[in-house]
């Protein structure tokens, strides 16, 4: 990913995840993954997609 400038804010699209308080974090290649935390508690999984920078979310049935 040498398209991201350390210091640079970072610009994503789609569902902002903010209000996420100590969220699991997976990374890989192409993707991380994002799942939980406090707060603003959800228990959907966030997908960032690094090749286009685009958040999705996968709903989670309990």
């Amino acid at each position: 990913m040498s398209f991201l400038k350390s210091g640079q804010p970072i610009h994503t699209t789609g569902k902002n995840l903010a209000g996420l308080w100590r969220p699991s974090f997976v990374k890989t290649d192409k993707k991380l993954y994002v799942f939980g935390g406090g707060g603003n508690v959800s228990h959907d999984l966030h997908v960032l997609h690094f090749d286009d920078m685009r958040w999705e979310t996968i709903q989670v049935k309990p």
